[in-house]
């Protein structure tokens, strides 16, 4: 079997060696019966290794034949909180907030990074009007999940929140001034 920088190595193949790979260099060996390396010394493993040109790997997009997943009806949700919150938690609390009719899967992608998949797109949608949303007082932004998108370039940075004006002269409380509040809601805080 040869192994090549990039492939999955098994331990109980690579006992006592260690495989490495920089730059255009690629360490190569070749490992044809297992229970023999065991008997030998690592100076004779270590004399068949070989370093060998770069080898260059093209894949075409109609060679690979995998099934994506469907996330059309998935939420990715990060909790920004200082420390890691359990699975079990968040999908306790959540699966009791939402209460979707359908089931609801969470499964952590990263440190509070969750990947929320409802049966149905009412559920999720459900869950999106209803934020914003609060586990152990942090809050929880929520995103479209897309099958495009690693996990890192989510930016998690839009969180929707609800604002009451208390004192509103009678005259102003009419829908004209609550979509104009909604368009200016900040210099009402920052005048």
């Amino acid at each position: 079997m040869e192994i090549i920088c990039g492939d999955l190595v098994r331990p109980y193949l690579a006992v006592g060696t260690h495989l490495l790979c920089s730059g255009k260099s690629l360490l190569q060996t070749t490992l044809r019966n297992t229970p023999a390396l065991m008997e030998e010394s690592l100076e004779q493993i270590y004399s068949r290794l070989s370093l060998g040109e770069e080898k260059k790997h093209s894949l075409d997009a109609d060679d690979i034949q995998i099934q994506t997943s469907d996330i059309s009806s998935s939420l990715v949700g990060k909790i920004l909180a200082p420390r890691t919150i359990g699975i079990d938690q968040i999908s306790t609390l959540f699966r009791k907030l939402w209460s979707p009719k359908g089931s609801l899967s969470c499964k952590t992608l990263h440190d509070n990074v969750v990947l929320f998949s409802f049966c149905d797109t009412i559920d999720k949608k459900k869950a999106q009007l209803g934020a914003p949303w609060l586990l152990d007082r942090y809050l929880m932004v929520l995103e479209e999940a897309r099958e495009d998108m690693i996990i890192s370039h989510y930016s998690f940075n839009i969180s929707p929140f609800w604002i009451q004006l208390h004192d509103l002269p009678l005259g102003l409380m009419n829908k004209e001034f609550t979509k104009y509040a909604e368009r200016h809601w900040f210099f009402f805080f920052f005048k």
